[in-house]
């Protein structure tokens, strides 16, 4: 399914997607997390309280290319039929 985007390197249509992580079989989006890497409990990364959203990925039919992109927060609440 192309995503309407052009390619940066060479200009081609991108595919849309995600990007994951896939640990013992789970498999789970990567997020995006608003400010700088704290550590918490056992020393991994904190995100109590802190913004956090899915990160697409773009990827060129042509050249292989691919682009992580987190849309804004009103994108977000639109494509998930808030407002």
């Amino acid at each position: 399914m192309t995503s309407g985007a052009q390619c940066r390197q060479c200009g081609s249509a991108m595919t849309a997607g995600f990007a994951a992580i896939s640990i013992d079989g789970a498999v789970t989006p990567l997020l995006w997390v608003a400010g700088e890497l704290t550590r918490g409990f056992l020393r991994g990364p904190s995100v109590d309280g802190r913004e956090r959203a899915a990160i697409r990925a773009l990827r060129c039919t042509d050249c292989g290319h691919v682009a992580f992109v987190v849309p804004p927060p009103s994108a977000e609440a639109n494509a998930e039929g808030q407002t």
